[in-house]
């Protein structure tokens, strides 16, 4: 890209060996060392630094800094090069860099790396870089990178020689922002000993260089060690200097301690205390943010809730909280509303007055429906759903909703059978739609798609609401080749029931209890007890013997005795921050109540927190409750 390089004056010759000079050997301490001879030769003692004309030198260094035009400086560079001295070289990469990253120049970072007087500074600083401090070897590298000259150029191998030559010298910010210069740069050998030495001598010197009193410092140390994998000691070590400084946290230091705490590649005890910290913080200035870094630290802790399987620890429910009420308060589009409210659904963050809001705005301005686009409407459709929850002016824009599904019809790729599924919860009935999702001809393409367990089981769920809670005279349902298969292998997977031992013990035996039912029309429960009245079971005997699965129907109830269903009502079904349930789980219900069987439902969320000595009592409780309104319900009520 430069091409020739010009022979340098004197014995410098000899450091054009230093690309051969990447191989570092650790020493006592994490202090790293080169081999090789060349490095004893200093260049301060081979070539002095120009001398710059008396009264030249700041007026050249003027221009350089305040030029408006890359082109600027590289004429700068041009008429004055001969007489360039360390400073003015720093200074003209430094400008160009300014430049080129607020778009204030003509020319492209290719057009200035390619021209002539860029090639003529490179030789300038080749010839002046043994008068630059650390600090300035970095920030030329920065750069230069910057503006695209590559890692295995002979000016970058110098520069990085050089660097990897003080590397113990290196402060740890030095170390952090070096890393991050470094980051996209092409492999090879100096860039690859860099990067491997970097962590090590950043442990080695943690504990002695670190001012533990700044927290600044302790946060953007943090970033530094997060991405990174075996560096738990001085995670464990940063964490735990923030947690006893944390009063002392700045709104910026708190948003890079979230960002670090989700990049680790490890999660421990310690962390929670700091990560709630920091988001109280954070949530707390929600209202002197903007929408962009609001939605960035969402997205963030979303990621990471989705990325270690839903755990809990990456939840925060205030700063979700927070912001739907910044949503509210400073009335976003409808593109951002959505955007936070597809987010607090994946958590299961139920914010009804969000909902109200955003209801309220469909009904003022209907027209906004068409321009959501089909992703927008799906997810707005889905987060009502989802909550199970119809806002006060549902009945009005309810048929907006149906319409907007209906308009819709023509677009085979959407996931039609959770949209026709969503309605149904949300008790908006589209018959077209309906028969659409049953039909043959949408079964045999929608149904034939890789890894469709989920559609098949939309599918039967579909099934069992249109048989049992259609509001038309007439029953739509799915082919019967179609559903009988799934019927089969619905609920195959379960295999452990962790309420079964509560149940047998609380009721006085397995024989009261009958696990792994399911109902004609395909419904997998839990389990079946048949209670009588007063409150006391009834010993289930089968009138046929089951090969395989035990079927509703063959299960004898006696006269003034009722089945019930007990069903464990798994966490992805449960509301984070209420005791809601899922609207596809209510809905189940009520197609399982309308075939004559009462439903007891026990959140997950609940079991697992009681103690062993209060599961049977509660379990038991939750039964005699449901007793006396063994009546289909339309609403479920969570134990």
């Amino acid at each position: 890209m430069f091409g020739a390089v010009s022979t340098l004056t004197g014995s410098i010759g000899r450091f054009t060996r230093l690309k051969n000079l990447c191989q570092l050997q650790m020493v006592k301490g994490g202090c790293f060392i080169h081999t090789g001879a060349a490095l004893s030769v200093r260049f301060r003692d081979i070539v002095p630094e120009p001398v710059v004309p008396a009264g030249s030198q700041d007026i050249l260094l003027q221009n350089v800094r305040s030029a408006k035009d890359s082109n600027a400086v590289l004429n700068a560079v041009s008429r004055h090069h001969s007489i360039m001295n360390s400073k003015h070289v720093v200074q003209a990469l430094k400008s160009l860099f300014l430049l080129q990253k607020a778009q204030s120049s003509q020319i492209s970072n290719g057009q200035v790396i390619n021209s002539k007087d860029f090639r003529k500074l490179c030789e300038v600083l080749k010839s002046q870089i043994r008068h630059l401090e650390l600090n300035d070897l970095i920030e030329v590298l920065k750069c230069m990178g910057y503006l695209g000259v590559l890692a295995d150029t002979k000016v970058m191998n110098i520069l990085l020689g050089i660097l990897s030559k003080q590397v113990n010298d290196l402060t740890l910010q030095q170390i952090t922002f070096l890393d991050f210069v470094m980051k996209d740069f092409k492999s090879t050998p100096l860039v690859k000993a860099l990067k491997i030495a970097l962590p090590i001598v950043f442990e080695a010197n943690l504990q002695t260089k670190c001012d533990f009193d700044n927290v600044s410092q302790l946060s953007e140390l943090l970033s530094f060690v997060s991405k990174r994998k075996n560096m738990e000691r001085s995670t464990q070590l940063l964490v735990n200097a923030l947690n006893n400084r944390r009063d002392q946290l700045s709104l910026k230091e708190a948003t890079n301690i979230v960002y670090a705490l989700c990049d680790n590649k490890f999660y421990s005890g310690n962390f929670q205390t700091l990560f709630c910290y920091t988001l109280d913080i954070i949530t707390d200035s929600l209202d002197s943010m903007d929408f962009y870094e609001m939605e960035s630290i969402l997205s963030r802790l979303y990621w990471k809730h989705s990325d270690s399987n839903g755990n809990t620890s990456y939840y925060h429910e205030g700063y979700c909280n927070g912001c739907a009420h910044m949503v509210i308060k400073k009335d976003y589009s409808f593109e951002h509303t959505l955007w936070i409210l597809k987010k607090l659904i994946k958590f299961n963050h139920y914010h009804l007055p969000l909902l109200d809001h955003i209801a309220k705005r469909v009904e003022r301005e209907p027209w906004q429906l068409e321009q959501f686009g089909a992703t927008g409407f799906i997810a707005f459709l889905s987060a009502f759903s989802t909550a199970d929850y119809k806002p006060p002016n549902w009945n009005i824009i309810k048929p907006l909703i149906i319409k907007a599904c209906e308009d819709l019809s023509d677009r085979s790729e959407l996931p039609w059978l959770r949209i026709v599924l969503d309605l149904c919860v949300m008790d908006a009935w589209s018959e077209s739609l309906m028969k659409k999702v049953f039909s043959r001809e949408f079964l045999s393409t929608f149904m034939a798609r890789d890894y469709n367990k989920l559609d098949q089981i939309q599918l039967l769920v579909l099934d069992q609401v249109s048989a049992t809670l259609s509001p038309w005279s007439f029953t739509l349902r799915a082919p019967a080749d179609t559903i009988s298969p799934i019927m089969k292998i619905n609920g195959s997977h379960m295999s452990v029931f962790p309420l079964q031992a509560a149940l047998y013990q609380g009721l006085g035996g397995q024989q009261y209890v009958q696990t792994g039912i399911t109902t004609p029309l395909g419904h997998f429960l839990d389990h079946i007890v048949v209670m009588r009245k007063g409150g006391y079971p009834v010993a289930i005997n089968l009138t046929v013997e089951a090969e395989n699965r035990v079927v509703t129907e063959n299960i004898q109830v006696p006269l003034d005795s009722k089945m019930m269903a007990i069903l464990l009502v798994p966490m992805s079904m449960c509301a984070a921050n209420n005791e809601r349930v899922r609207g596809l789980f209510r809905i189940q219900v009520n197609t399982i109540e309308a075939l004559g069987i009462s439903v007891v439902p026990v959140l997950q969320t609940v079991w697992s927190t009681l103690p062993d000595y209060e599961k049977i009592p509660y379990l038991m409780r939750a039964i005699r409750e449901k007793i006396p309104s063994m009546e289909m319900t339309g609403t479920v009520t969570p134990v």
